[in-house]
């Protein structure tokens, strides 16, 4: 489970642009440090900073995402509609 709020900014040619924080909760049994749960810490360790761009072509749309944290990642997602 994962909250976030990100400001986006619409750029020319169906382009946007867009930066925000957030944090999680990981709902995973597993791991402990000491006797405590993954889960009471883990707001933590998911906390994070992000930075978006996409572009938005033909009914296609392109996502990168960078995410600065305890858990850093680097991602690219394309949704494309089912028709």
């Amino acid at each position: 489970m994962r909250a976030e709020v990100t400001y986006l900014r619409a750029l020319p040619d169906h382009q946007y642009a867009g930066i925000g924080v957030g944090s999680g909760v990981l709902l995973s049994g597993e791991g402990t440090v000491g006797s405590v749960p993954l889960f009471v810490y883990s707001p933590l360790l998911g906390a994070n900073m992000h930075g978006v761009y996409g572009v938005h072509v033909n009914g296609v749309n392109i996502k990168g995402l960078l995410r600065l944290g305890g858990l850093s990642s680097v991602g690219v997602r394309v949704d494309v509609p089912l028709r």
